[in-house]
């Protein structure tokens, strides 16, 4: 696949079409439809990221509930290991 620098290279060698225009026409199309797919990559990625970020939410609340009541430093190593997990839905929203 030729470089940028090779396709205008290519767009003001070509004698037919308008000077390029054709080709440049083509190119700049070719780039908008690279963008909304790239655009709508990034939409599913931001809506996977709620998606997690809700259901590690959902899953800290769980760890929390289980230890609650619960002496020891096992319970209180889970309870980190809850926070860390609210911490990071946090981030990921």
């Amino acid at each position: 696949m030729p470089g940028y620098k090779e396709k205008i290279k290519r767009l003001s060698m070509k004698k037919e079409g308008l000077n390029g225009f054709e080709e440049l026409r083509k190119y700049i199309k070719q780039g908008s439809e690279f963008c909304k797919d790239v655009s709508i990559i990034i939409q599913e990625r931001a809506d996977l990221e709620g998606h997690y970020a809700k259901n590690l939410n959902k899953l800290s609340q769980k760890l929390v509930k289980a230890t609650t009541g619960n002496l020891g430093s096992l319970a209180d190593g889970w309870r980190s290991v809850a926070s860390v997990m609210e911490q990071e839905a946090e981030l990921h929203k």
